[in-house]
């Protein structure tokens, strides 16, 4: 997502604050965040909608329009 926003707004200074006691549960959970929709594509015709870079696009649109909240 950060790369994506980078392309608009290159000079973007972005950070990511983890809070160590809920990661250390997902990790030791053994749940992975990383997404793969090709099983559901396979399965049953699934195709994104609203991709990460239009999605990011239109949220930037929306904030310098002053319209996100």
């Amino acid at each position: 997502m950060a790369a994506e926003i980078k392309k608009h707004i290159p000079d973007s200074q972005i950070t990511f604050e983890w809070d160590k006691s809920e990661a250390m549960k997902i990790a030791n959970s053994g749940v992975s965040y990383e997404m793969d929709n090709s099983v559901a594509f396979q399965d049953f015709g699934y195709q994104t909608h609203y991709p990460l870079k239009e999605m990011v696009a239109d949220f930037i649109k929306e904030v310098r329009a002053g319209r996100a909240g």
